[in-house]
């Protein structure tokens, strides 16, 4: 196996962060061991076979050129899962609540 580092265009580190989930996708459709942010999240660190990183690198320009529309979708659904979950402990504590005459 070989080990290659992958840039984060400056300035896209929060987004890639935001989208951390997506990486063990991108690394089966490379064909990747691993692919990763490293511990600083100014790059990607990818393991696997030498063609593998180059498909990766591909994969990644693709990856980057949508990141900023897959990040703000990421911070939607956080929110929505959020509110449905308020929404939620909402109705367990109101549907718990009973009534005396």
């Amino acid at each position: 196996f070989m080990r290659r580092e992958f840039q984060i265009a400056k300035g896209q580190e929060a987004n890639v962060a935001r989208t951390k989930d997506q990486l063990p996708k991108l690394a089966k459709l490379a064909e990747l061991f691993a692919l990763n942010i490293s511990p600083d999240g100014k790059k990607l660190i990818g393991i696997g076979m030498g063609r593998s990183l180059d498909t990766a690198q591909g994969l990644l320009d693709m990856h980057y050129k949508r990141l900023p529309q897959m990040a703000e979708l990421a911070m939607r659904e956080s929110s929505l899962k959020s509110k449905l979950k308020q929404t939620e402990d909402q109705k367990i504590h109101t549907s718990s609540v009973q009534f005396h005459v």
